[in-house]
């Protein structure tokens, strides 16, 4: 049976009206917010420091209703030698999950977060690292105190963090889904 039209709004018009606030960005299925891929990947500097691979500031009011959420998944590879390496995923101030320092040669990683809204400056966060590895595996819950109408820096970071060496992290996908409470 085909779908039928309101009288007098187009089909555009009836998603928008049930995606709820204009800045919401949240519709009634998962919303792609973002999505970034490199076949090459992208890897951390010559520094002992947590360097940023991938990242997206999540705008105001994206997280409009409290059990609205995110989930954020990022997936790359550590470098084939045996340097010291951490891969962390942070939402605003908070690291939502990170790998620590693990010496892991030439495995793939896989970073995966969800942050829910509790309240206009506070959420609940839970991620998930894994490698290609049986004994590496980090579970996390967190709770994050970012202000909602403010934008909020989401990021994936790669470190060599006692060899310095570049490129020992690479990340070579991300993506952000939005889900309406």
């Amino acid at each position: 049976m085909p779908h039928r039209l309101d009288r007098g709004m187009g089909l555009v018009g009836q998603l928008k009206g049930r995606m709820g606030d204009p800045g919401s960005l949240l519709g009634i299925v998962p919303l792609l917010l973002e999505s970034k891929f490199s076949i090459a990947g992208v890897g951390n500097l010559a520094d002992t420091t947590d360097d940023t691979l991938f990242s997206t500031t999540i705008k105001a009011k994206t997280l409009p209703k409290d059990g609205d959420r995110l989930v954020v998944s990022a997936w790359g590879v550590f470098a084939v030698n045996g340097n010291n390496k951490r891969v962390t995923m942070q939402f605003g101030a908070t690291t939502l999950v990170s790998s620590g320092v693990v010496v892991l040669n030439g495995k793939a990683w896989w970073l995966i977060a969800e942050i829910v809204r509790s309240g206009a400056a506070t959420q609940l966060g839970i991620g998930e690292y894994t490698a290609d590895t049986a004994t590496a595996e980090v579970m996390t819950k967190t709770a994050p105190a970012e202000n909602l109408a403010a934008d909020i820096v989401l990021k994936v970071t790669g470190a060599s963090p006692t060899t310095g060496a570049a490129n020992d992290v690479l990340a070579h996908g991300y993506s952000i889904l939005g889900l309406k409470n």
